[in-house]
């Protein structure tokens, strides 16, 4: 046997035994904040909205990152420098006075570090401040819940107008804004058949609409509709039992 053999064999088992390097690049994490984005967030008296806002991150400390917007309502799709922020002890970005317009956004940010640009990216709706759409429904009367569990009743003391066949009652629905549209289906679940009545919300975000609703099983919903972001909204369908007046 050759023995000057022996060594590199040696080497060669013991190099084929170790462990593989470590990844020393993985990919970076970044945690962006919950936006709800109004004018009631301006942090500034210049013309436009401008927000402050923090961003989690495992960089490095020291680390520059660079803030680009882009208004996702024009056909251009272009992305602006808005900001930068340099990475904390604990990673953190902190961005100030960032001015972002209304409607769809998308936040672009991006930083280097040894193991290169590393990116991430958040999509917002900036809204106006005349409110934001929701489609909350109520009764002008709240019916009774009966004890055992059964279906809320709606009686005689409910109706707004004992003069009209039926139990007449007030559905009252909120949508948040005053440029919504708004829809209120009720339904006879014995007969099968709907009726539905149709408003535009008022200054305030709200509309009431007189219900006739006829003896029997009855369900109410609302479909509140915002027609510049093809936006719905719906409320919970609810179920009542109609005494006969």
């Amino acid at each position: 046997m050759n023995h000057a053999l022996v060594p590199l064999l040696l080497l060669g088992l013991g190099a084929a035994c170790q462990p593989p390097p470590e990844d020393a690049c993985n990919r970076v994490r970044f945690g962006w904040p919950f936006f709800q984005l109004d004018p009631s967030a301006d942090v500034s008296d210049a013309e436009g909205l401008q927000i402050s806002f923090d961003v989690r991150s495992d960089l490095d400390p020291g680390i520059r990152a660079d803030l680009f917007l882009r208004d996702e309502e024009t056909e251009e799709q272009v992305q602006t420098f808005v900001g930068e922020a340099t990475s904390d002890d604990d990673g953190l970005l902190s961005f100030s006075n960032v001015s972002i317009p209304e409607g769809n956004i998308l936040f672009i940010l991006e930083a280097r570090d040894d193991c290169g640009v590393q990116r991430t990216g958040k999509r917002a709706f900036v809204w106006d401040g005349l409110g934001i759409p929701q489609c909350l429904l109520s009764l002008g009367m709240p019916p009774e819940t009966p004890d055992d569990g059964s279906l809320p009743i709606l009686g005689a003391e409910h109706d707004e107008d004992p003069t009209t066949d039926g139990i007449q009652v007030r559905a009252l629905v909120d949508a948040g804004r005053p440029d919504m549209e708004i829809r209120v289906f009720a339904r006879d679940r014995e007969l099968d058949e709907d009726q539905e009545f149709v408003r535009d919300s008022d200054s305030d975000g709200k509309a009431e609409i007189l219900i006739t609703l006829p003896p029997g099983e009855q369900a109410l919903r609302a479909v509140c509709y915002w027609e510049p972001e093809d936006l719905r909204r719906n409320s919970p369908t609810y179920v009542f039992d109609v005494e006969s007046p």
